[in-house]
């Protein structure tokens, strides 16, 4: 009995032993990997997958491209760039994986998403002045503007565009309250040309240029436009000073050859 006590413990001391041999030999055998440093995960994971199963590692690695380059086609369709171009920039991070095909998706999206975010920010500017210009009664400048914004409704979302939309009608609206004045300031201009005040009838047209409001033939009277009759005016303010300059250049010769007698 004694016997047989003693060679249990004998065997129990030895399966002691094998295991602590067993957990001794795999923590050496995976000192390596504990002991690599922050950071290095990804560069074992990338040396183990080049010794095996580097086709399939590849082959996952395009297929997470392909459900990253969905996600950010899918977010340009909705006009969400900025959220489009940090999909894009997560499927950079497996650029060297990636087919031809797909490195040209990349690309389309990339230039998309940043054409995107400039037109949306060119839209906000446009909006902001032309609001502004609206305000102080510049009409001329807020069309411009509003119609800038709106060149570029293909990056934005309806309800921006039915904004810069009901600006312009705002623009027009308030042209529409001005226009009997313009074309009383444009008549008045005309009776003036004819009847030679030239620096009357420059005001008045500069004041219908400027004003923004634009006039056809039927409002106007004539053929021809207010930018035609400050043309006009310049021409027969040049006509005139040439007439003066020489009626003086003959008056001091005539005065000279007196003079001579």
């Amino acid at each position: 009995m004694l016997q047989h006590t003693r060679l249990y413990g004998y065997r129990k001391a030895l399966c002691r032993r094998n295991r602590n041999l067993i957990t001794l030999t795999i923590l050496l055998a995976g000192g390596i990997l504990v002991s690599l440093p922050a950071g290095s995960w990804a560069e074992n994971n990338q040396l183990i997958a080049a010794d095996t199963g580097s086709d399939a590692a590849i082959q996952a690695q395009r297929k997470k491209a392909n459900d990253w380059l969905d996600i950010a086609e899918a977010q340009l369709a909705r006009q969400q760039y900025n959220l489009a171009e940090e999909t894009v920039e997560r499927c950079r991070e497996l650029d060297t994986q990636l087919t031809d095909k797909q490195k040209k998706r990349l690309g389309s999206c990339a230039a998309e998403a940043q054409a995107g975010i400039d037109a949306q920010q060119k839209a906000r500017q446009g909006l902001d002045s032309g609001s502004i210009s609206l305000k102080a009664g510049n009409l001329p400048a807020a069309e411009a503007s509003f119609k800038g914004a709106y060149a570029l409704r293909k990056y934005l979302a309806e309800p921006t565009v039915k904004r810069i939309e009901d600006q312009l009608a705002a623009v027009e609206s308030a042209q529409d309250a001005i226009k009997g004045e313009i074309k009383a300031l444009f008549k008045k201009g005309v009776a003036d040309y004819k009847a030679k005040k030239y620096g009357a009838a420059e005001a008045s047209f500069k004041k219908v240029v400027d004003s923004g409001i634009s006039l056809n033939f039927f409002d106007r009277g004539t053929m021809t436009t207010a930018e035609g009759f400050l043309e006009k005016i310049d021409a027969a303010k040049a006509k005139a000073m040439a007439q003066a300059t020489a009626a003086a250049e003959k008056a001091v010769a005539e005065v000279k050859a007196e003079q001579g007698r």
